[in-house]
């Protein structure tokens, strides 16, 4: 494990071979080519497969191939090689407009007093321009890829960026520039070899437009896409399979199932995933048995459930209902895990911070578990009308907003952190009043008025979840530790990635000062 990251520019660009296939005849209009073979099989995902030979027959609709050509291409180049279908001058290379800089300050600060310090790094993300849906994707080997949408040039050109985070080394890793000027988020999806690639939809109706890593950029200073999927109705997001697979979820045009798509190395595969509305899965490796989750109201069981089956299970195989996480549409999970412990079909679900809803710790039987993780912590007593509100003394109240940010199973126990932000009210009484609606009348009762808030620094706190030694048939959660990160909880965005030794968290605050940072904390 590397003791510190080195941030700023990658060399992300070399030369690579690829594989590229030509849509057919030379067009005034922009080319669609495909960059990787696309298989559509029966087949479990990860079965080896046959080096493909596809033909236009094998494709989802929108899509053609011919017999690929090797080429060497360098990063955002285009003009007349043979995978083009176009004539036209290269486009002026994308600029750069952000980066991750280094930041002992804030990692020494949060480390103040502690010998052995579980933050490794801290680096601030900044751009010189207007920047939007800063989010982190899992990549292979446990790293992740920080994605930031900017302006660009061109006018009304939007710039995708990438930045690959690892224990050796953090950066850019790939820029592309679309032509669509109010744009949603795209969706990275890293590969095994380290490089990036972009999946982006505009809007709700197709195409899915696939870019490859250093895209060619155009005469118009746009990146050339290798695939225009007019066959994906939505395209939904991006994981990374326990075993290290990229992988990507779907719904087709003509289909109401979720379609997986694994980035193999043989090739792509896509096959039917689950019928169920799993917009938001978990993936989880069970003794070797790859494994899927989601979350879904039941009606007949009254309240919202997470479910688990075998990742190649057929499309229409229900899952088992394993942790009940709320009424209705509460106990939405932020982050689920099936704990080592037991029998490895254990559920453990962190769940979301929602309007009226705290973060909540829950686990299923045997070991059943169902911690709030946040509230009051003083509260302040509420004099009576008849004492006098006015008279009453002031009073500091002590509340704690948290924000769940992920698990990671463990071989003996389950690791969860999660963020306090702790503020004080200060709070006076005035006398106010209710309607009973036992006696169909006004009644007097004293109203706390906040004078003073008093905010203090947010904190990254790691606990465990493991059977009580003292009473094997319960759970207990153990504090670890808990670092001060200098934020406070005004308008806190946060996201994160929990790689195998890295638990890689973003962080957007406003207070004391507006900045956006990555935080790399050791897991163990």
């Amino acid at each position: 494990m590397s003791s510190s990251l080195v941030a700023g520019c990658l060399d992300p660009f070399p030369a690579t071979t690829t594989e590229t296939a030509s849509t057919g005849d030379a067009t005034a209009g922009p080319a669609t080519i495909t960059s990787t073979s696309t298989i559509t099989s029966d087949e479990p995902p990860g079965t080896t497969t046959p080096a493909p030979t596809t033909t236009s027959g094998d494709q989802p609709p929108g899509t053609t191939t011919a017999g690929p050509t090797t080429t060497t291409s360098e990063p955002w180049t285009t003009g007349t090689s043979e995978t083009s279908t176009t004539e036209s001058e290269p486009g002026p290379p994308p600029v750069q407009r952000c980066q991750l800089i280094p930041a002992p300050d804030l990692r020494d600060a949060a480390c103040d007093g502690v010998a052995e310090c579980r933050i490794r790094e801290a680096l601030r993300f900044e751009c010189d321009g207007a920047n939007f849906y800063h989010r982190l994707a899992q990549a292979p080997a446990g790293g992740a890829a920080l994605y930031v949408q900017t302006d660009a040039e061109p006018s009304f050109a939007v710039q995708h960026e990438a930045h690959a985070l690892t224990e050796q080394g953090s950066g850019l890793a790939d820029i592309w520039v679309t032509d669509k000027p109010f744009s949603p988020a795209g969706n990275l999806l890293p590969r095994a070899d380290g490089q990036i690639e972009l999946w982006f939809q505009d809007g709700p109706d197709p195409p899915a437009i696939h870019y490859p890593p250093q895209a060619a950029i155009d005469g118009g200073g746009y990146s050339t896409p290798d695939e225009e999927r007019d066959d994906i109705q939505q395209f939904i997001g991006t994981w990374t399979r326990p075993d290290d697979v990229p992988m990507a979820t779907f719904i087709p045009a003509d289909s109401d199932t979720i379609h997986a798509m694994y980035e193999l190395p043989d090739g792509r595969v896509e096959q039917p995933l689950i019928a169920a509305d799993a917009y938001d899965i978990w993936l989880h490796d069970v003794a070797g048995v790859l494994k899927m989750s989601w979350s879904e109201f039941d009606s007949d069981l009254d309240g919202t459930y997470l479910y688990v089956r075998d990742l190649e299970a057929p499309p229409d195989q229900p899952g088992t209902p394993l942790v009940r996480t709320g009424d209705f549409s509460m106990g939405r999970p932020r982050d689920a895990v099936l704990s080592s412990f037991g029998d490895g079909t254990h559920g453990v679900v962190l769940t979301q911070r929602d309007t009226g809803e705290v973060p909540r710790l829950v686990a299923n039987e045997p070991w059943t578990y169902d911690e709030e993780l946040g509230g009051t912590v003083v509260d302040c007593p509420t004099p009576t009308c008849a004492a006098g509100c006015a008279a009453a003394p002031p009073c500091v109240e002590s509340r704690l907003e948290t924000w769940g940010v992920g698990l990671q199973n463990g071989p003996d126990s389950v690791r969860a952190w999660h963020l306090e932000c702790a503020y004080d009210l200060t709070l006076t009484w005035e006398e106010g009043s209710y309607f009973d609606l036992f006696c169909l009348c006004n009644k007097c009762r004293c109203e706390g008025q906040v004078q003073e808030t008093v905010e203090h620094s947010c904190e990254l706190v790691a606990s465990t979840l493991a059977p009580d030694p003292n009473a094997p048939d319960k759970l207990l959660r153990s504090e670890r530790w808990r670092r001060p990160l200098g934020f406070e909880r005004e308008d806190l965005v946060i996201d994160m990635v929990v790689g195998d030794d890295t638990l890689w968290l973003l962080t957007k605050s406003l207070a004391p000062t507006k900045q956006i940072v990555v935080w790399a904390v050791d897991t163990e």
